[in-house]
């Protein structure tokens, strides 16, 4: 039997109490109020990261990225990432950190997308966004002078997860060589049974979930259809990592993904974090071995043939 790693225990006591003050006081989320909360847990418990040779801001056709090079002058693969916080949070900014790391592990360059946020802008802005970048990658490398190899691997957590499956259902999966999911957003219909048994006192919550998800779909759209766990998976979808965490509301989810890929014959391997929460790759100090081992799992990923 799984139990919560004793470093997060005081973390989430403090949190649980803190929603069910929030509770009592009648307090209803908002996006910016949910921003800033992001951010400043990442800020609080991210606080280091490695230098990398290159980084530059840039914005294709008004969409902010970013490029972490860890070596400039020589032509690494792709990885293009899609930051999580449910479709409606989180940005290159807030993630500065974990994408220097995510660089610096991997061997790989790094893209990060800014894409569009709900409510302003509901589905599919955000996904939209994510697919003009991933057509036009290599245009964009070149106009910037970018040294990289024709190798391309996409991938996100939670919400970005979600993203990036969902465009390997596309016709755009041409285009991916690998695809990394960290502890992804696959069903939008809440269905799965972690939703129901992990969904209150682990951060992430099942109300809160549904919060996001009713202001990222704001036009009668059929969940069921655009839940990637739900979409028939095509022959060349790209190897897949899968990364769960034991007390994640999502990890349900994840697995079953796994296995439907694993049926479908594509080559996909899976690693659970016991004792890990949803989002802890932005609790990284209370939590630092498994970051590390996360960030090393991808590593090794990407450099299989």
């Amino acid at each position: 039997m799984e139990h919560i790693t004793d470093s997060l225990k005081t973390f989430l006591k403090a949190q649980n109490e803190l929603i069910k003050q929030l509770a009592l006081a009648g307090y209803q989320p908002d996006p910016i109020a949910n921003r800033a909360s992001l951010e400043l847990l990442t800020q609080t418990y991210v606080t280091t990261a490695p230098s990398l040779d290159l980084t530059k801001k840039i914005s294709y056709k008004d969409i902010p990225l970013k490029i972490y090079h860890p070596e400039h002058e020589k032509n690494l693969p792709v990885f293009l990432y899609l930051h999580g916080g449910g479709h409606m949070s989180g940005s290159i900014d807030v993630y500065d950190k974990i994408l220097t790391k995510l660089a610096f592990h991997t061997g790989n360059i790094v893209v990060a997308v800014d894409y569009k946020l709900a409510p302003e802008h509901p589905f599919p802005s955000g996904l939209n966004d994510c697919k003009l970048i991933l057509k036009n990658m290599w245009n964009i490398l070149n106009q910037e002078g970018i040294n990289f190899e024709k190798s391309l691997t996409l991938g996100g957590d939670s919400a970005g997860g979600a993203l990036s499956s969902t465009i390997c259902h596309t016709e755009l999966v041409e285009l991916v060589d690998k695809l990394v999911l960290i502890y992804p957003s696959l069903d939008y219909t809440l269905s799965c049974d972690s939703i129901k048994d992990l969904g209150k006192n682990y951060l992430l919550e099942t109300h809160y979930i549904k919060w996001l998800f009713d202001n990222y779909f704001q036009n009668n759209e059929n969940r069921y259809d655009e839940s990637p766990l739900f979409r028939n998976i095509p022959e060349n979808y790209p190897d897949t990592l899968i990364i769960t965490a034991g007390f994640d509301p999502l990890k349900s989810e994840g697995i079953k993904y796994f296995e439907k890929l694993e049926k479908a014959k594509i080559d996909v391997k899976h690693i659970h974090f016991p004792g890990m929460i949803h989002a802890f790759l932005n609790l990284e100090n209370l939590v630092k071995n498994q970051c590390d081992k996360l960030y090393n799992d991808i590593g090794l990923f990407l450099k299989e043939s």
